[in-house]
């Protein structure tokens, strides 16, 4: 059992409520068009809306929402494809700044108008050049990281620095003695940009590559290398994401492959200091799954994006749900927004290869409180009677008929009754080999959980 569900069963027990902080809304949005339609990046505005970015019916879509979700405007701006990650950031309160496939930089107005428009791959002379992050740094200047491939083996890792005005002001590679991949980007307190990669190694087949080495690269505003290093250079590892932990100091997320190939790969999130020199390390067998992105929280510990998991400052997973995110970000009411796709009709996934119809897709926003519940319809989770002496009757709204499991745990948090695949909204519960006392029942999907107090006697 989840820290998480601790701290909700001792509630229960001790017979408080269970509502949400009155300051932290929660809620679950969907927005969609025609077709297939993809939410890659969420910011919230000074308003405490939000600001999405995304690929909606094949074209870069901005949408502006209020607190509660709710959509005030809309604009589509250039075309993108399915393949696209459409990164929204907020350089000031009056100006939005997206970052799209081909190094396509945009910045609109606070409405979403677009003030100016540059494929930057044209300018740098690199075709072979893609971006795959930004940060704005202390002048407000554009530093974008990502990968230059000239050829098949030849792999660089390259940065772009832009003004305001969207003119370039330079464009630098790294790495030109080994095969070297960018991941992300941070900034110290000095200015510096410190940049995280990955090495690569040829496949003895001469086709191919796999995994290296993290690598860590520090820089000045101009681009001249201050320092480097090399960490977990004792197996295959993939860096992943990278932020400036408040102190100075930097935080990784990168993932192991154990040699030889275990059936489980590693996840870790390690401290760097200024130096580029490895700290302590958070290491988790498997349990952090797909991850795209790492924050740190108010509190002290992390937030990673892809399958959304909370852990606290020294590394203990607090709660996750089952929700895959392109991005999650804390909110000002400590909660969290959480960002990505639904499919919604033909999700197979096999269309590309044996052809048919394509999948449909839907935007999804979830809101989060700070303990990753979302209280919705809360109160119309009741089992009838209560107490009960033999058999009792678990109902729940589930108009679209998704998929629940429920678990019934002892004053104890131990697990007591689980039932699973659960879709028609009731489930008879019988006495059976339970102990006259109180339970706590725990009804559960892909999104939200919900509590029940109910006694045998």
């Amino acid at each position: 059992m989840t820290f998480k569900n601790q701290i909700i069963l001792i509630i229960l027990i001790l017979g408080l409520p269970i509502v949400s902080n009155a300051q932290v809304i929660t809620f679950k949005k969907y927005y969609s068009t025609d077709r297939r339609d993809y939410g890659h990046s969420i910011k919230q505005t000074e308003d405490n809306g939000f600001i999405i970015g995304g690929c909606l019916d094949n074209l870069i879509t901005l949408i502006k929402t209020d607190s509660l979700g709710n959509v005030e405007w809309k604009n589509s701006i250039d075309t993108c494809t399915i393949y696209s990650n459409i990164k929204v950031y907020i350089p000031t309160t009056d100006e939005f700044l997206i970052l799209a496939e081909d190094i396509q930089l945009i910045k609109t107005d606070r409405l979403g108008n677009v003030i100016w428009n540059y494929t930057l791959i044209d300018s740098v002379n690199d075709e072979g050049l893609g971006i795959y992050e930004l940060i704005i740094d202390k002048n407000g200047k554009y530093v974008m990281v990502g990968t230059s491939r000239s050829d098949y083996y030849d792999h660089n890792m390259g940065v772009l620095k832009v003004n305001i005005n969207g003119e370039i002001e330079w464009y630098k590679e790294y790495g030109q003695d080994t095969i070297l991949v960018g991941a992300g980007i941070a900034i110290d307190n000095n200015n510096n940009y410190v940049l995280l990669g990955n090495t690569l190694r040829v496949l003895e087949s001469g086709t191919g590559f796999q995994p290296g080495d993290v690598y860590f690269l520090k820089v000045d505003s101009f681009g001249n290398q201050l320092s480097q290093s090399y960490l977990a250079n004792e197996r295959r590892t993939s860096a992943i994401d990278i932020i400036n932990n408040g102190s100075d100091n930097f935080s990784i997320l990168y993932r192991s492959y154990p040699d030889p190939p275990e059936p489980n790969s590693y996840y870790h999130i390690s401290e760097i200091t200024p130096s580029g020199i490895e700290g302590k390390i958070f290491t988790f067998n498997n349990t952090l799954r797909y991850p795209r992105t790492i924050s740190e929280t108010s509190d002290g510990g992390f937030i990673v994006g892809g399958f959304v998991t909370k852990l606290n400052q020294f590394g203990t997973i607090e709660w996750e749900t089952n929700t895959v995110s392109w991005e999650v970000i804390q909110t000002n009411d400590d909660g969290y927004a959480i960002i990505g796709n639904r499919c919604v009709q033909d999700c197979d996934g096999n269309w590309e290869i044996y052809g048919g119809p394509e999948p449909d897709y839907d935007v999804f926003f979830l809101k989060l409180d700070e303990y990753g519940f979302l209280y919705q319809e809360i109160n119309n989770l009741k089992i009838q009677p209560n107490p009960f002496t033999k058999t009792g009757m678990i109902t729940f709204p589930n108009l679209n008929n998704e998929v629940h499991n429920i678990r019934i745990y002892d004053t104890y948090g131990r697990l007591a009754r689980n039932y699973e695949d659960i879709n028609d909204g009731k489930q008879p519960i019988y006495k059976g080999e339970l102990r006259v006392g109180m339970y706590i029942l725990e009804l559960s999907n892909d999104e939200q959980r919900q509590y029940l107090k109910f006694i045998i006697n």
